[in-house]
């Protein structure tokens, strides 16, 4: 007996491969992951939930800080007010619209959040707080009518 191979004198064809149907559940776990992992970024963002707690670490010294002092009475003063697309405010003097930073001694990083009719609120960080507008004291008006002669 020969235990030689003998070459094949035809050669195999092998039927083309069929590409797999993608099933549609991988479509909805892929949209279902992408939906989780975009909540858990807003919730990271907006700080409701922290990487720190969960992973046991002690919050940096920073956050601790980030509270802003208490507005003084009287850091600010709005003189006028003119509402419009922009609206423009005069605080301590100076001509602040939307979103413009205001300085004032012992009040650092106020900005301008909104202008409205009476009041501008500031903020500075989580702490929103109004400032009314302030008008000079007015002379009563003298109601007695005296003749020109």
């Amino acid at each position: 007996m020969n235990n030689r191979l003998e070459p094949i004198q035809q050669p195999i064809i092998l039927p083309p491969e069929q590409p797999k149907p993608v099933s549609p559940l991988w479509f909805v776990l892929l949209a279902v992951v992408l939906i989780a992992c975009a909540a858990v970024a807003g919730l990271l963002h907006s700080g409701k939930i922290s990487l720190d707690k969960i992973l046991g670490r002690k919050p940096a010294v920073a956050h601790a800080a980030s509270t802003p002092a208490p507005l003084k009475a009287g850091a600010f003063v709005v003189t006028s007010i003119s509402v419009g697309r922009p609206s423009y405010a005069i605080i301590n003097g100076v001509s602040h619209a939307e979103g413009d930073t205001l300085s004032a001694p012992g009040a650092t990083g106020w900005r301008v959040r909104r202008i409205d009719d009476a009041v501008v609120w500031v903020q500075n960080g989580m702490t929103v707080t109004s400032i009314p507008l302030t008008t000079m004291a007015l002379k009563p008006l003298n109601d007695t009518l005296h003749p020109l002669n």
